[in-house]
């Protein structure tokens, strides 16, 4: 959340707010380590572990990327990678992402960056 300097009490932004009522069942934001869960229909016995991320900033405006379809209305995250990436199919290496917001689950303290 970005807050206000130079207050004696902080208060949100006026873009946060207007963010936070215009998406109210978004749970992450900047900063966010998480874990991307990976779509595995296609690949239902790969041993690929979810990679671990941290969310870099809003992935909307960019348009469709490698884990979010252009088609979805889930806000999008751009996530770095905490080691490079190979995808279930064998692309890769990839530093960043843009996913789904569905696709992501915040990481426990244990495997965060």
């Amino acid at each position: 959340m970005i807050w206000k300097r130079g207050k004696s009490q902080a208060e949100p932004t006026t873009e946060t707010v207007e963010r936070a009522v215009g998406d109210p069942r978004s749970v992450f934001g900047v900063g966010a380590q998480v874990i991307v869960r990976l779509d595995r229909h296609a690949y239902p016995d790969s041993m690929i572990e979810d990679p671990i991320a941290v969310i870099v900033s809003s992935g909307e405006g960019h348009g469709a990327g490698l884990f979010a379809p252009a088609t979805t209305r889930d806000p999008i995250w751009e996530v770095r990678f905490e080691t490079p990436f190979f995808a279930l199919d064998g692309s890769g290496p990839f530093d960043t992402a843009r996913v789904r917001e569905s696709s992501l689950a915040h990481a426990p303290e244990a495997l965060a960056l």
